[in-house]
């Protein structure tokens, strides 16, 4: 068997095997959009993520996740995120309990693990170093989130992805200093 451009490992196996022994040629198209089973690792993980892509992110270069408070995002400290992979295997399981040795995998300790570790790479909650805090006109308050270029004040969002938050906000106290440093028209 030469070593021919293109030609794989597993094609070779396929080209010595007789006929009716080959393996079937997968299409790869076909299959990445397909369901995964049941409850397999893989749609408990797409589950997890269902539910978390808005409060979860994962960042690999730091090999950390964060968690979303509702102001800003923070180091998730307490393994958080893998304590809610394990209430995703809890309810699977509780869903196919009719099959006690499926609810069993599905809750052991070897799925959960699983589940965390392909949520992490799931695109909704992957994100990057570069886009945590990356406006430096941006003042993150209890208030709200400031645009320092305007003074206007809007609600908090994900999306924002910022981890720091002063511990006053713009009309916590007359501040005329802050006010005048504030307006455009100075």
């Amino acid at each position: 068997m030469d070593d021919e451009p293109g030609v794989t490992f597993l094609h070779r196996i396929g080209k010595a095997a007789p006929a009716g022994d080959r393996l079937p040629c997968v299409d790869r198209r076909a299959t990445d959009d397909a369901p995964p089973p049941e409850f397999s690792d893989e749609t408990l993980a797409l589950r997890f993520a269902d539910q978390h892509e808005s409060d979860l992110r994962f960042v690999a270069a730091w090999g950390r996740w964060m968690q979303y408070t509702g102001q800003h995002w923070q180091f998730d400290d307490t393994l958080h995120a893998f304590d809610l992979a394990r209430r995703i295997c809890r309810q699977a399981a509780a869903d196919c309990n009719d099959t006690p040795r499926v609810a069993a995998a599905v809750g052991s300790a070897k799925t959960v693990a699983a589940v965390e570790r392909l949520a992490k790479a799931d695109r909704r909650l992957a994100a990057t170093i570069s886009q945590w805090d990356s406006d430096a006109w941006a003042l993150n308050t209890p208030e709200g989130f400031v645009d320092l270029r305007t003074g206007k004040v809007r609600p908090q969002q994900p999306g924002d992805y910022v981890t720091k938050i002063v511990a006053v906000g713009p009309s916590a106290a007359d501040c005329p200093r802050w006010k005048s440093h504030l307006d455009p028209k100075r």
